[in-house]
């Protein structure tokens, strides 16, 4: 599947990074942090910002688990659980800056990351009421991920070929003609989608010719079984 990020672009991640850590350092520091976040269950405003900085600090000192993300996940936010989130988030503020410098030395190894932190943004944006950062360059980027990470999930489960246009852009799944086609031309909406964040029947009710069941069989993660509602909003 072809990208929707140049070679220039990509080495812009470190920059959409830090103005994503800096956003939420804005809406988490005047946010009630027990709220709890629909799009990520069981984990509330402060779990999410642990998660956050957990993750700038170790990967940026290289402290990771390949062999057990989930349990480093949790081992992350489990340490931060007696922190006060002032202290959570000035830990993202200093770790995020030093891990931006290896985002901008590999922006490709990176990407997952820089889109872990922006999905997360949207996610306590969802939790807040606050919709914002719509047509940030950060939506693109990510766009780019999960369309690649959607191909190689296809691929490895040789599902048959998935089209989807948005815009003037179109993708596809894999070679061959598609089994099913998607329109969805708002770009954010496309983003919440292919991170899972779109039950069933949200996916299933967009503009669709085929079947739908082959884009929820390739997404990385499983969608939330309830929809999720977020609010309307300014793009910027």
């Amino acid at each position: 599947m072809r990208g929707l990020m140049t070679a220039d672009d990509q080495f812009a991640a470190s920059a959409v990074y830090l103005r994503c850590i800096e956003r939420v350092t804005e809406l988490a520091s005047s946010a009630q942090v027990s709220i709890p976040i629909p799009a990520c269950p069981g984990w509330t405003l402060h779990n999410l910002c642990s998660h956050l900085a957990g993750n700038a600090t170790a990967l940026a000192t290289g402290d990771i688990n390949p062999n057990s993300p989930q349990e480093w996940i949790d081992e992350q936010i489990a340490r931060r659980r007696s922190h006060d989130t002032s202290m959570v988030l000035t830990e993202l503020a200093d770790s995020g800056t030093k891990f931006a410098r290896r985002i901008a030395r590999e922006p490709r190894r990176w990407a997952g990351i820089v889109y872990d932190a922006i999905a997360h943004e949207h996610d306590i944006r969802g939790a807040l009421g606050r919709p914002g950062a719509r047509s940030d360059a950060g939506i693109e980027l990510s766009l780019d991920f999960e369309l690649r990470l959607l191909a190689r999930h296809a691929r490895e489960l040789k599902l048959p070929a998935i089209a989807i246009t948005s815009g003037e852009s179109s993708w596809r799944t894999t070679a061959g003609p598609p089994a099913a086609l998607l329109r969805l031309d708002d770009r954010w909406e496309l983003f919440r989608v292919l991170g899972s964040r779109r039950s069933p029947m949200q996916v299933r009710s967009l503009e669709w010719s085929g079947d739908a069941h082959l884009l929820l069989a390739s997404l990385h993660t499983p969608p939330p079984i309830e929809d999720l509602i977020e609010p309307l909003g300014p793009c910027t």
